[in-house]
């Protein structure tokens, strides 16, 4: 850090990702009230580019321009939405913490405001994710997915019906419409054992340069117990399986009575093959028990799967 009572906190310029990055600055400025902290709006490339697909932009979309400002040392710490990080990180960086998740399950929006199973045969489900796609359809193969992109707002006012775009409904993370305190646009939370979320979904990132002490000091008072050891074990998850962005992927962990469950997912990309497991191990080695559940997808032919 170029000034110890100065933090440099860099975040993509969404309402979603300022609404995060301020929550976490009330959080860390509340423990650290000697330090002035700033926010730097950085424009990824996932920002700047509306019309490609996600899975086709390669890994890093929204990431990449948040760690390059930290490695040009224009901010000191990059507040992400952790499943939108690698599974590995470049030794130049580390997550210094990971904040109290917020409600990691998917949600349904549609312009009947019913349920998943009582939508019309034939449907149109926006979504830019090949693992929503998947999951979608190897419950209503009746549905038709639609490509989707834009901030939570544009994708809810879609979803709804509202702009002419001719769908009828989208899935999104329960906690960007949470935060945005847009919950009532909600249908239906959907059942985590079968839509399985994405690898951090819910939870926040705080990323620094490895080895800046200042930073991960003050950085660090953000951190929850219970949301880094699940976002331990998803990422070993994803890191053993090497699934990126394009490939029909999920795990999720959750502390629970003193033990760690797990849930692993994988699947076509039509939905036509599903693989999900549930396992429990110890709270204390989330790393081995995310290794393990990705071994046993694997065994049962995940990786063909998801086109390893």
């Amino acid at each position: 850090m170029s000034d110890t009572q100065t933090l440099r906190i860099g975040t993509r310029g969404s309402d979603l990702a300022m609404t995060q990055c301020k929550t976490v600055v009330m959080q860390l400025a509340s423990q650290h009230p000697d330090i002035e902290i700033t926010i730097i709006e950085i424009n990824s490339r996932g920002d700047a580019d509306r019309n490609s697909r996600l899975d086709q932009m390669g890994v890093g979309v929204f990431t990449k321009a948040l760690e390059d400002a930290l490695l040009a040392d224009e901010i000191d710490v990059a507040v992400h939405s952790l499943k939108d990080m690698p599974g590995k990180l470049d030794s130049q960086f580390e997550i210094a913490a990971v904040t109290e998740r917020e409600d990691p399950r998917e949600v349904l929006i549609n312009r009947w405001n019913c349920a998943f199973s009582d939508m019309p045969s034939g449907a149109r489900i926006g979504t830019g994710s090949p693992r929503r796609k998947a999951q979608l359809l190897s419950q209503r193969p009746d549905i038709v997915i639609s490509e989707i992109r834009g901030n939570v707002p544009t994708r809810i006012e879609k979803a709804l019906g509202g702009d002419g775009s001719g769908l009828d409904g989208s899935v999104m993370a329960a906690a960007g419409i949470n935060r945005l305190g847009r919950a009532g646009v909600v249908a239906e939370h959907l059942d985590p054992n079968i839509f399985v979320p994405a690898v951090g979904q819910g939870s926040v990132a705080l990323e620094i340069r490895s080895g800046d002490e200042n930073a991960r000091n003050i950085a660090s008072s953000a951190e929850d117990r219970s949301a880094r050891i699940a976002a331990t074990a998803e990422r070993a998850f994803l890191r053993r399986t090497e699934g990126g962005c394009s490939a029909p992927i999920a795990a999720y962990a959750r502390p629970l009575d003193g033990k760690l469950i797990m849930t692993g997912y994988a699947s076509a990309l039509d939905g036509s093959r599903v693989l999900i497991e549930t396992i429990v191990g110890s709270l204390s080695t989330p790393d081995d028990l995310g290794n393990e559940l990705a071994s046993l997808l694997l065994s049962k032919g995940a990786g063909e799967l998801i086109g390893n």
